[in-house]
């Protein structure tokens, strides 16, 4: 089984449901007492916010692509962010480390398009539904 990254603390509330939902899922597949093989690089979402608030999004960029090296330095063979915002910087993320680091968008739309919907809504916020 391979390694899994995921940048979390965006909020903490997320990053449990993402480890709980992936957990759940190995269990599933493999059975028995299974799990993941994870590691979570926890964000201080507080200082999150505060670039977000003031429109630094190099400074969101930055924090999620030294949260991606040290995941990757830890052995992740792929990464995630359990963030729909963060994902604003997900091209500065993935062109900084050499593992795939998966896009909430095309997951959502593999998803969507493998259950043969085509419209839905989408709640988020205020940075993902203008930006």
């Amino acid at each position: 089984m391979r390694k899994l990254g995921i940048i979390g603390g965006t909020s903490w509330s997320s990053t449990q449901l993402y480890y709980e939902h992936i957990n759940k899922a190995v269990a599933q597949r493999l059975g028995g007492l299974h799990s993941a093989r994870l590691t979570i690089e926890s964000l201080d979402f507080a200082e999150l916010v505060a670039l977000e608030h003031a429109g630094d999004w190099d400074g969101v960029a930055k924090l999620n692509i030294d949260a991606a090296q040290r995941l990757q330095a830890a052995g992740a063979d792929g990464l995630l962010m359990a963030c729909n915002t963060t994902h604003k910087v997900y091209d500065a993320v993935a062109a900084n480390v050499d593992v795939p680091v998966l896009h909430i968008g095309d997951a959502a739309g593999d998803r969507l398009a493998a259950d043969r919907i085509g419209r839905i809504p989408l709640l988020g916020t205020r940075f993902t539904m203008t930006e």
